[in-house]
């Protein structure tokens, strides 16, 4: 049997979960109390079938390991929150790049995937001059132009955004 979305298990004749030599039929919810023996293997000829109580098909359960964590604090969320923000204000948002990798930097720094730290690699200087040019269309469209903006902030996060590689600087490697 296999699962089908939404987790129901379809009605159909199955292998008896009691007796494998024989076949049940499962109505979706119960199995029924009348069991049949398959007479060739595409048909099955059932016996006034009566609902009983049985438990459901049994599915094998897969076990599933936490793959991401988060170890970032309240505190030094809003620390950072605020100072990008004080940043981007006070520069009347032509220093946003460096309020962003900022907040990057600090979701980077507190995310692992399978264990291995996340990195964000984004210089501000990097976006800065795109960054004005993006604000000046949004300017002269009226701010339509935003909508462009944002995905390529996301896809500039995303290009940014790495593993942690591990280092080995004091390593001695023996000599043959």
């Amino acid at each position: 049997m296999s699962e089908q979305s939404g987790g129901a298990v379809p009605a159909g004749w199955y292998t008896d979960p009691e007796d494998a030599n024989r076949q049940r039929y499962w109505d979706g919810t119960t199995w029924l109390a009348q069991g049949a023996v398959p007479q060739q293997e595409s048909e099955v000829v059932a016996v006034s079938p009566v609902p009983v109580t049985q438990a459901a098909p049994a599915f094998q359960a897969v076990a599933v390991q936490e793959s991401f964590t988060f170890d970032g604090g309240a505190g030094t969320y809003w620390g950072t929150l605020v100072l990008a923000s004080l940043i981007t204000v006070f520069t009347l948002g032509i220093c946003y790049p460096f309020a962003l990798v900022l907040k990057e930097r600090w979701k980077a720094k507190h995310s692992f995937i399978d264990g291995r730290q996340l990195v964000f690699t984004g210089s501000a200087f990097g976006l800065l001059g795109r960054w004005i040019l993006w604000l000046l269309l949004i300017i002269v469209t009226f701010g339509i132009y935003s909508f462009w903006v944002a995905t390529r902030l996301q896809r500039w996060r995303w290009e940014n955004t790495k593993f942690q590689t591990l280092r080995f600087d004091n390593v001695i490697v023996p000599q043959a």
